[in-house]
């Protein structure tokens, strides 16, 4: 049994355990905990926990760690049975709510100490850390924030560049004004685009949190939302998570939900939001992935709203999105041959989506290409290649298996061909502080916080 289990006992529900069928290690790690800032009314806290994190198997080891991202990490790589210093490439999370409204000298020592930590070394500022990490042992190839919409601004984004930030997490929850409004949330929908173009325009990649049954809006609103607004106009998130409004048992802070409920609002219930994700997941376009439909919570602790864990191979049939089409989702041979791929474009509003694709077994890789400046560039924000991961330097046994393969290159190598059709000047990639020694064998060079390539 887990060391992290409640106090009568229970084994608290976990984080989905690692597989390496993705490419890389899937690090999350939590912020010291603190208020938000915010006001949204079905928000719950719990003491000596980030807001909207509840005591669970990921939270009560951080807490153990003192909520240290050195600690953390190293606690995971542990708890993964990987080697420190073997070459792993690492898909960092950061949760604890909006990081962006931390001190600023709070985020620029936590972001060096997970440098440090990967590095093998201390170093005396973030940018010293920055630079070992380019060629360390361990690397950070994809970095992902959370924040809301009202707290990104032009000057939030360069500091993120600097912090070699690759992914900003929205908490959007609706897209509907009245409702974000009556739930405590301080921007409108036009401010939610605005701020995804913002983002776009300085190469990040943007997920949205979307929160059904939300006081004040009602089941065909967030059908509506979810399974055409949200993938028109100027949204079009790259990745997304669907959480249902849930009210818990006990004090964590959701009094004026409660005041909701006995006033005679209900969430969703069980079957309703299945039914709901029956309904969306057939719209939801290819150049997306959900990453999540639930919270991690405790089924006994929500007292009204959906408590069943439900099982994400049940939408394979109905969901075309990234997570259900991914190589490795349907148990597939990762260690075949996978040379005989082809490469599809699909237009995603304004950013174009790419996809290494082999029939009959699922995507290999993708990427996404962001025309800027009136179109005489254009930014790249995202390359990522599925399969079991290869460690750093490692080159395919038999040229088996899908990482190492050439399918990132033949990506970048089609990118850049639209790119030229388009007579863009140059490209520029938002990569991963670890990533930037591989854009560099393509040819690529540092400039101003991006990996830039000249076109003529």
């Amino acid at each position: 049994m887990s060391k992290y289990c409640s106090r009568k006992g229970t084994c608290l529900v976990a984080r989905t355990p690692f597989e390496n069928i993705r490419g890389k290690v899937g690090v999350v790690i939590y912020t010291k905990p603190v208020k938000c800032g915010g006001g949204c009314i079905y928000c719950f806290s719990q003491p000596n926990y980030p807001q909207s994190y509840l005591e669970n198997e990921d939270t009560l080891r951080a807490k153990e760690y003192k909520w240290d991202p050195a600690s953390q990490i190293d606690g995971i790589f542990r708890r993964y049975n990987l080697p420190k210093g073997g070459g792993a490439k690492c898909d960092i999370t950061v949760l604890g709510g909006s990081f962006t409204e931390y001190p600023e000298h709070y985020i620029l020592d936590y972001v060096k100490r997970m440098y440090d930590c990967l590095n093998g070394c201390s170093s005396g500022s973030l940018e010293e850390a920055i630079a070992i990490h380019e060629h360390a042992p361990d690397r950070c190839v994809i970095f992902s924030i959370e924040s809301r919409p009202e707290l990104i601004t032009v000057e939030m984004c360069k500091f993120l560049l600097r912090l070699g930030v690759t992914m900003v997490e929205l908490g959007v929850q609706s897209l509907d004004e009245r409702v974000l409004s009556f739930n405590g949330r301080h921007y409108t929908p036009k401010d939610v685009t605005e701020v995804t173009h913002l983002l776009r325009s300085f190469g990040f990649k943007v997920g949205y949190h979307m929160m059904v049954g939300l006081v004040g809006s009602r089941y065909e609103d967030d059908v509506a939302a979810l399974g055409a607004a949200l993938w028109t106009g100027e949204y079009c998130p790259d990745y997304l998570k669907i959480y249902p409004c849930v009210a818990l048992k006990g004090s964590y802070g959701q009094e004026r939900l409660l005041e909701c409920f006995r006033a005679g609002w209900r969430p969703l219930d069980n079957d309703q939001y299945l039914r709901l994700l029956f309904e969306i997941k057939p719209h939801i376009p290819r150049y997306v992935k959900v990453s999540r439909i639930q919270r991690i919570l405790e089924p006994s602790t929500i007292f009204a709203g959906p408590s069943r864990v439900i099982d994400r191979h049940i939408f394979d049939h109905v969901c075309h999105c990234i997570s259900h089409r991914a190589i490795g989702w349907s148990n597939k041979d990762l260690e075949a041959d996978y040379f005989d791929y082809r490469i599809e474009v699909i237009p995603q509003n304004d950013t174009v989506y790419l996809e290494a694709i082999h029939v009959g077994r699922g995507i290999l890789g993708y990427a996404r290409l962001t025309p800027l400046r009136n179109n005489t560039c254009g930014v790249i924000p995202e390359l990522r290649v599925f399969g079991r991961m290869r460690c750093v330097g490692e080159s395919s046994a038999r040229n088996n298996g899908i990482q190492h393969i050439g399918v990132g290159r033949a990506l970048m190598e089609r990118m850049e061909g639209i790119a030229r059709t388009s007579n863009w000047k140059s490209i520029r990639v938002n990569a991963g502080v670890g990533a930037r020694e591989y854009f560099v064998k393509l040819g690529y060079t540092y400039e101003d916080k991006y990996m830039v390539k000249s076109l003529v």
